[in-house]
């Protein structure tokens, strides 16, 4: 099966991959464990190790060697399957697999759904790392960096606010433009705004940090657009929605989340094979879980 790669991605690795805060000291073992990978990719957080983190092996023994390495925004069933066929036995996730944020079965122990992914994680020995926490701690965070770059709007990026771009003006619609194609979304993407409306300060939000979070962000930044990979519908787009009759027009792009976090982890499969000598690495995209009627 074809691995997805962004095109963009191999672009800008190598710029990222020497910024301070990251480690290039590779994994020397001839047979790292995949453990030895975890330690790893935990070591390039700037602020140190969490205690309390959702970043934890969610299944599989860690201590087993590593055949081989799969990135990806969500372990899928899909993505799992990938996996199998590719020979890999550690898969680095960003997102939970279990269905929440903890991965706690509690609630599907007994689903079918659930126990099909666990016997296929289970029947072939695949550690499930999702890294998370750590990977948003890094020095800049790979997955805002990802989609800046891409963009090409390094040059117009805050330098103490790395989430807002300071563009010379442009229409809303030439810049939902340059972000479909930029980041690849051939589907529709939502829009709250005039199209014509003219916007400067674009704040780049990746994800989905929730409505209270997103209009907190616009505040202390100033955006006059957001771009975000998720929102509580009765929250952020509100929020725009009101700006405008409140006299402050405001425009909001939703990606969708699995769009505006992937290019990141895509970048993570590229630095991780420079680490990890001979051992395969690679990205598999998530597609969005919807279809567009």
């Amino acid at each position: 099966m074809e691995v997805i790669r962004p095109r963009l991605i191999i672009a800008f690795v190598f710029a990222l991959a020497g910024v301070a805060g990251f480690s290039m000291a590779t994994v020397d073992a001839p047979t790292p464990s995949i453990q030895s990978v975890i330690d790893l990719l935990l070591a390039q957080s700037a602020t140190g190790l969490r205690t309390e983190t959702v970043d934890t092996a969610k299944s599989g023994d860690p201590s087993q060697p590593v055949t081989g390495v799969l990135t990806c925004f969500m372990a899928s069933t899909a993505t799992i399957g990938q996996a199998i066929e590719q020979g890999v036995n550690l898969i680095i996730t960003h997102e939970p697999t279990f269905y929440n944020h903890f991965d706690d079965p509690t609630d599907v122990v007994e689903d079918p759904v659930y126990l099909h992914k666990r016997e296929l994680l289970d029947a072939h020995d695949i550690v499930v790392f999702r890294f998370h926490d750590h990977l948003h701690e890094m020095n800049p965070d790979p997955i805002l960096q990802a989609n800046v770059d891409a963009l090409g709007w390094g040059k117009y990026q805050d330098k103490t606010n790395p989430h807002l771009c300071v563009l010379p003006a442009k229409p809303l619609a030439e810049v939902v433009t340059t972000v479909k194609s930029a980041w690849q979304i051939e589907d529709p993407v939502k829009v709250v705004g005039n199209p014509d409306m003219m916007v400067s300060r674009v704040g780049i939000v990746p994800g989905a940090y929730g409505g209270q979070a997103q209009i907190r962000f616009t505040q202390e930044g100033g955006y006059d657009l957001l771009i975000v990979g998720e929102v509580h519908e009765w929250e952020t787009p509100e929020y725009f929605r009101d700006s405008s009759l409140a006299g402050k027009p405001r425009a909001l792009i939703v990606t969708g989340h699995a769009v505006s976090e992937s290019l990141g982890m895509a970048w993570l499969a590229q630095w991780l094979a420079n680490q990890l000598e001979g051992v395969p690495v690679s990205f598999v995209a998530t597609p969005d879980p919807f279809s567009f009627q």
